[in-house]
């Protein structure tokens, strides 16, 4: 007598898999989190340099080193975002200068900052 087994999926199959679900869910949940949370860090640092980068180019342009120090914001558009201009002698070659602008943020408590220098011919000035 040839006895056919019927198909379909067992109670163990079932809880098998479960079990495995269970297990496996939260890893990539978590890893997924991390993944995102790595994305946003990144975004927000590249805005900042992306800034940054624009207010060196606005110093220049406007050629007023005179000011040794200068700090703003971004308005609006980047909210939390501000910037911190140093104008120095470069010790190297008094002929130029060093520009230095730092953009801080905050992010989930945490302060960061990117930090964009350059040097300039002030025999110009």
């Amino acid at each position: 007598m040839n006895a056919t087994r019927t198909q379909g999926v067992t109670l163990i199959e079932t809880l098998a898999a479960l079990a495995l679900v269970a297990v496996v869910a939260p890893v990539l949940t978590r890893s997924w989190l991390i993944a995102m949370d790595a994305a946003a860090r990144a975004q927000s640092q590249t805005i900042a340099a992306t800034l940054a980068e624009t207010r060196v180019n606005e110093i220049i342009e406007d050629r007023d080193f005179s000011q040794a120090q200068t700090t703003g914001d971004f308005g609006e558009g980047y909210p939390g975002y501000t910037w911190r201009a140093t104008v120095a002698d470069w010790e190297l070659d008094n002929r130029m200068r060093q520009l230095e602008v730092t953009v801080e943020w905050t992010r989930r408590q945490q302060a960061y900052d990117v930090t964009v220098d350059t040097l300039i011919d002030s025999s110009g000035e």
